[in-house]
């Protein structure tokens, strides 16, 4: 049977490895958010690109009929 003091010596290791295991977690939570708003504004400058193309091609189908 363990004693007192070793039971608060495990309770401290138990402590200190939750520490860790929940300053690594932020650290994975925070690596994924850069990466969601990396591809975030990656996905929204590709919808601005094809967005601006769809409206010069749509232009141009209304401006090269009436051109002689």
């Amino acid at each position: 049977m363990e004693t007192i003091v070793e039971l608060l010596e495990r309770m401290v290791r138990v402590e200190e490895e939750l520490k860790n295991q929940r300053e690594l977690m932020q650290q994975g939570f925070a690596a994924v958010d850069k990466r969601f708003e990396d591809m975030n504004r990656n996905s929204t400058r590709w919808f601005t690109v094809l967005t601006v193309m769809v409206a010069l091609i749509g232009l141009s189908g209304l401006i090269l009929p009436l051109l002689p």
